[in-house]
């Protein structure tokens, strides 16, 4: 009896309810899950990107105070007199300039760190800065002075700071340079403002209400950084990656320096600087996390709860089914007597009456294997009978007789040796089954026994390929067609009769063809079946047998078919499987 390994019906309603209730949970985590995280992200980002816009706006106000004190600055009659100015001494113009420059700053640029230095175009430099940094004979050399000349009053914005005057100061900022102009056509000096990285613009890029981790940087247009907030290792590496998102189209996703980040992006209108905005995906979506946490937790809560519930009410439906299967190994413990009084569901009380109807089926199965296993004997013995009849015994054995008077009993030797091998293949050296080499062993001797009494009228050719040697095959399968053919296949056959046994597979059968070459008759007389209607020169008791116990051995869809046309010959064709039906105890 196999071992039980099946997994009980209980377990397996548990199973399936819990994997359903998983698959839901999942579903529904992974869809609440992107639907929430889309809107947090989308909001987030929002937030930010208005953060970044009032950035940028404190960014346009800062550029607007400098344009202002730069207009004050160009605009004022006095201090373009004292530019153009060639007598008055420049220590006397140099407190002048002062003194109207303090009050532009003190008007326009009160919160931040500045300096304001103009150039005449009389080898002067008026500062509010280190007067001793500047030479005016290299000032004039340096590009943005001769680009200053050249700009038709227009501004020219320079940042960082230091990235151009890094000879005349130490700070880094931002700077206006632009030309000073009399009436707007007589040129008459430069102007130069450096705002400075203190008080007012040293947080300017920083907000009350932003996610950890977000950066600010407010590049100029080769990538240098003017200005910059948040925590940086190599701020330079780090705006350089940034250069080839910019210009960049909204926020979207992007990997700087191994780390995923969202970027944003906003242009400064007056100026061609950029200001770029960083914050980390984890940022944006930490809250998220949290919630979503929060929730595996809830579903999990809510699966064992499930589980619990689940196994209880699992118990109770397949109470029924645990008697049934109860029942079941009595059944298969060989107690057939058991009867089945469960009720229950629709599907339970079907099974009962199931069970019932199977146990008195298998009874009368049970039965009808004894009535078969008679049968069996029965046909065996037939076959016997039906095969070793007297009159083949009487014949040979004087045919042995009259051989021993006349030669020196050798060919008596040989039929005695034939005769014992045949004797011993029918009449219980072997069981019900035989080999089919075992069998084609047995068909020689008894084709050479027929040949003492026959004469070389015919002969006999075996075409068995070596891999079905081995195939067991019911004893006498294939005497009875071989004697049918001796016997009735050639008489008034002038030539010698030739017999051809051969076996080959088709699909899941193999098939065994024995043909013979001689007067053959007419196939139609087999149309009504082997065993209802006698046929001329073919004998039907043994043939009978043959398909009786094929039927028997190896079921319906095995078979015996015999094909003739008179004077071409009859070929058997037996159908059988490569299986052992039934084994003798």
């Amino acid at each position: 009896m196999l071992k039980r390994k099946q997994m009980k019906i209980r377990y397996q309603y548990l199973i399936a309810i819990l994997i359903t209730t998983v698959i839901y949970l999942l579903i529904l985590q992974s869809v609440n899950y992107f639907y929430t995280s889309s809107i947090i992200k989308e909001k987030l980002i929002t937030l930010s990107n208005q953060n970044l816009e009032q950035i940028g706006s404190r960014i346009d106000t800062v550029i607007e105070d400098m344009i202002i004190a730069s207009n004050a600055i160009v605009l004022d009659d006095s201090i373009i007199d004292i530019l153009l100015d060639e007598e008055e001494a420049f220590f006397v113009k140099m407190r002048q300039v002062e003194s109207k420059v303090g009050k532009v700053e003190a008007a326009n640029l009160y919160p931040y760190t500045v300096e304001i230095t103009l150039i005449d175009f009389n080898e002067n430099v008026y500062t509010t800065g280190d007067l001793e940094k500047y030479r005016y004979d290299k000032l004039v050399q340096e590009d943005w002075y001769m680009e200053a000349l050249d700009s038709n009053g227009y501004f020219l914005w320079i940042g960082p700071t230091r990235s151009v005057f890094n000879d005349y100061t130490d700070a880094n900022g931002m700077t206006l340079v632009r030309l000073i102009r009399k009436d707007y056509y007589q040129p008459c000096g430069v102007l130069v403002i450096h705002l400075y990285n203190e008080k007012k613009v040293k947080h300017i890029l920083r907000s009350d209400e932003e996610l950890d981790g977000t950066r600010r940087l407010l590049l100029n247009e080769n990538g240098e950084v003017i200005l910059s907030s948040g925590s940086f290792e190599d701020i330079k590496d780090y705006a350089n990656e940034l250069m080839q998102y910019i210009p960049s189209d909204g926020t979207k996703p992007v990997d700087i320096k191994d780390e995923n980040v969202f970027i944003s992006t906003q242009s400064i209108p007056k100026t061609q600087w950029t200001l770029v905005q960083t914050i980390p995906y984890d940022s944006i979506m930490s809250d998220e996390i949290g919630f979503r946490n929060f929730f595996i937790f809830i579903n999990i809560l809510f699966f064992l709860i499930i589980g619990v519930i689940t196994y209880f009410i699992s118990g109770q439906l397949t109470k029924s089914h645990r008697q049934l299967s109860k029942l079941m190994q009595r059944v298969e413990e060989g107690d057939f007597a058991v009867k089945s009084n469960i009720t229950g569901s629709y599907e339970v009380n079907m099974l009962s009456s199931s069970f019932n109807a199977m146990i008195d089926k298998i009874n009368d199965l049970i039965q009808k294997i004894k009535i078969e296993s008679e049968l069996r004997q029965k046909v065996k013995l037939e076959a016997l009978q039906a095969q070793i009849n007297p009159h083949f015994l009487l014949n040979t054995l004087n045919g042995i007789k009259w051989l021993c008077i006349i030669e020196e009993a050798k060919t008596a030797e040989g039929m005695l040796r034939d005769l014992g091998v045949l004797l011993e293949g029918i009449m219980g050296k072997y069981n019900e089954f035989i080999t089919i080499e075992e069998e084609r062993k047995c068909l020689e001797s008894y084709i050479r026994l027929q040949k003492m009494r026959y004469g070389n009228i015919f002969t006999v050719e075996f075409d068995i390929p070596e891999k079905y040697a081995h195939i067991k095959i019911p004893v006498l399968l294939l005497q009875p067609i071989i004697e049918n053919s001796i016997l009735y296949a050639f008489e008034d056959k002038e030539d010698v009769g030739l017999i051809t046994v051969r076996i080959r597979e088709e699909d899941a059968y193999i098939v065994i063809e024995i043909r013979d070459n001689g007067i053959g008759f007419d196939s139609k007389v087999l149309t009504s079946g082997i065993d209802k209607q006698p046929r001329e020169n073919y004998s039907s008791i043994g043939i009978k047998n043959v398909e009786e116990r094929i039927k028997l051995y190896y079921g319906d869809d095995c078979s015996l078919t015999i094909h003739s046309m008179k004077n071409q010959g009859t070929t058997v064709t037996i159908r059988i499987k490569d299986k052992l039906m039934i084994e003798k105890p």
